[in-house]
């Protein structure tokens, strides 16, 4: 099977599985609980992500540097400002900044 035919099949799978739950959902009504879990699972996976970038390498963990400094500022401006085109941008920002000088 060529790449592909893979890239294919995989997308064709993802779509279904995708549809699938609108299809299932789309004459129920969701319990307000289980929309606020909803609401709440991208913020969590995003910081779970941003975690385990900033403490860990290859597996063991990363020492202190530029990735944290700019994190701590990036959280700062998340507090402050509540948007996350904000935090993205001051982090990276002053991640490139800080690695430009270090």
């Amino acid at each position: 099977m060529t790449p592909l035919v893979q890239i294919v099949l995989v997308a064709i799978g993802t779509y279904a599985i995708r549809s699938s739950a609108i299809v299932v959902l789309a004459r129920r009504t969701i319990p307000p609980k289980v929309e606020q879990t909803f609401r709440l699972i991208a913020p969590a996976v995003m910081a779970a992500l941003v975690a385990n970038t900033l403490l860990l390498d290859h597996g063991s963990v990363r020492p202190v540097g530029v990735w944290h400094l700019a994190g701590l500022v990036a959280v700062g401006v998340a507090l402050w400002t509540r948007s996350v085109g904000w935090t993205l941008l001051v982090g990276l920002i002053v991640y490139w900044g800080l690695e430009a000088i270090w």
